[in-house]
């Protein structure tokens, strides 16, 4: 009896397995037959959050995913796949389970876009003293209810970056349409550093410091790799206009008419440098991989 309990059970188990279907193709239907895409495939994966104040972030979403596969399709590309995440699908649940998804489908000849319109928040983190020795940039995925604090409903540079690099690929091209944005080219990016007499001073990158050493507390982690472009720097804000955010509209009004991504990105960071947002562009040295793509 026990054996034909056991029987039963783990074939339940099979077959809830083999028909599952993830949550995730429900608001990616793309997705879902790529593995008999042959070739290799460009993903687009575009998320708008409307928290706060944003009133246009989700329509933002569907712009960069329109005006990017336009783009793609003008220039040659084939076999683009894309999927848009709105309203509740950018819970983080959800959020999560599709970069999973990518995970599990992404070969490492395929290409993905990301892209994020949405807040971006800034966090402080406090030392075993109570000291403060990182700030955290995050990106702002709901806020549903007043009584959850933007910080709950939040993924960290640190998530994102390690959600990103665990993607079977160096295609990736990550664009960031938030405040504070060009914190996100490495997790944690903005520490403390401790010098030999006990002075403290804040460095924007470690790497091109002698003053010191990072703490223990607060260690440079993964870097992202692939191309990063982003709204403004680490410590700026990005601006929402009439027609959505300002560097969306602007990057996909120039991508229209540029025969490459740097080329649009380059006229957008010349436009909007003239009204004081600068947005930035960050691309990691793929030879050096201080990380396991599993």
């Amino acid at each position: 009896m026990l054996a034909f309990r056991i029987f039963i059970a783990c074939f339940c188990t099979f077959i809830t397995l083999f028909f599952y279907t993830p949550q995730s193709y429900a608001a990616c239907p793309e997705y879902e037959n790529a593995r008999s895409v042959s070739g290799n495939r460009i993903f687009i994966l575009s998320v708008g959050a409307n928290t706060g104040d944003l009133k246009l972030a989700e329509k933002d979403a569907h712009d960069f995913e329109r005006g990017m596969k336009n783009f793609l399709v003008r220039t040659g590309k084939h076999n683009v796949l894309s999927c848009v995440l709105t309203g509740t699908d950018t819970e983080f649940y959800s959020f999560e389970e599709t970069l999973d998804t990518l995970k599990a489908i992404v070969k490492i000849t395929d290409t993905v876009y990301f892209y994020f319109s949405g807040h971006g928040i800034l966090k402080t983190r406090k030392g075993k003293n109570g000291q403060s020795i990182c700030h955290d940039q995050a990106i702002v995925l709901y806020h549903k209810d007043k009584k959850i604090k933007q910080w709950k409903a939040a993924v960290k540079d640190d998530d994102l970056v390690h959600k990103i690099n665990a993607l079977n690929t160096f295609n990736i091209s990550v664009f960031l349409d938030t405040c504070f944005s060009g914190g996100f080219k490495r997790s944690e990016a903005v520490c403390k550093y401790i010098l030999k007499d006990n002075k403290t001073m804040l460095k924007n990158d470690a790497r091109n410091s002698d003053a010191g050493f990072v703490t223990s507390e607060c260690p440079f982690k993964e870097e992202l790799k692939g191309t990063l472009y982003t709204a403004t720097k680490h410590d700026k804000k990005a601006y929402e206009i009439s027609g959505g955010g300002l560097f969306t509209q602007t990057f996909l009004s120039y991508l229209k008419e540029s025969n490459s991504i740097d080329e649009a990105f380059a006229k957008t960071q010349a436009k909007l440098g003239e009204c004081g947002q600068n947005p930035q562009k960050y691309e990691v040295n793929q030879e050096i991989k201080n990380y396991v793509m599993n």
